[in-house]
């Protein structure tokens, strides 16, 4: 939602609507069960098949709060110290991305129904298996908006992609297609030619996965005999990264682009 006024950007609209109007609204009780429909809104959802779980995510260009979690430009411009808001909103992410590389005891697997950039698809990258459909358009990247970049990318990325090539791309800030990202191992798969089949699809693969060796094999690499070494890097990956970004939050490039950003200018600079 808008003010209408110029000059204004995107905000969740329970952020601009008068508190005692609100309180007039009906208030529909939702949990992570609930299945969006026409008559209910629920941006987190899950639903089981068996022993499969499927946790859903519908942001609306990313633009949601700290509270759940997603980075926004449009939250962080209209904070009153942003500086603080950015940084409260990178830690939660952070938080979010750790307590997904901690689980052990299961595979997980991201499914990109749609387009992805900076800390969208290096959550995604968190995972054990990354499979998209063949329109998604991925931008790994983080320096056109300022910043050094956070969400554990020092080690998920380099990970998948080895130094040389997280290098180029971080520095070169292409988007890349699917088959591109498939070729250089950013992903594991390209399952689909739209979003809607994504789904279907990754819901056999999991079944087979499952029924595999590959499902024990993993888990058995994810053993505790190694986690006191991966921890320990996950815990410099983000100090290094945190360190980082905070020198980009007060850094008035950051500002800039983030600005532009959220009221839709074009940058006289790109940093």
């Amino acid at each position: 939602m808008k003010r209408a006024t110029n000059n204004t950007f995107k905000l969740p609209s329970i952020m601009l609507l008068n508190r005692d109007r609100l309180a007039t609204l009906p208030c529909l009780t939702t949990d992570f069960t609930t299945v969006p429909t026409n008559a209910t809104f629920n941006e987190v959802y899950y639903t089981q098949q068996g022993n499969i779980i499927f946790l859903h995510f519908s942001f609306y260009n990313g633009a949601m709060s700290t509270a759940v979690s997603t980075s926004s430009a449009g939250s962080v411009e209209a904070a009153e110290d942003k500086y603080d808001e950015s940084w409260a909103n990178i830690n939660v992410i952070d938080d979010v991305v750790f307590k997904i590389m901690s689980i052990r005891n299961k595979m997980i697997i991201s499914a990109l129904q749609g387009s992805a950039g900076a800390g969208g698809i290096m959550m995604a990258l968190a995972v054990d298996y990354v499979y998209a459909n063949s329109q998604v358009i991925l931008n790994p990247h983080y320096h056109g908006m300022g910043l050094f970049g956070s969400e554990y990318w020092t080690y998920n990325l380099l990970r998948r992609v080895g130094y040389k090539k997280a290098y180029e791309i971080t520095e070169s800030c292409l988007p890349i297609a699917a088959k591109q990202a498939h070729e250089i191992g950013l992903i594991d798969g390209i399952l689909s030619e739209t979003a809607s089949e994504l789904l279907d699809k990754i819901q056999g693969i999991s079944n087979a996965l499952l029924s595999s060796d590959q499902f024990s094999d993993l888990i058995q690499e994810k053993t505790p005999e190694s986690d006191s070494l991966f921890y320990e890097k996950l815990a410099d990956c983000r100090s290094s990264e945190l360190a980082k970004m905070s020198e980009n939050f007060r850094d008035p490039v950051y500002n800039a682009a983030r600005h532009s950003f959220v009221h839709k200018l074009t940058p006289l600079v790109t940093p």
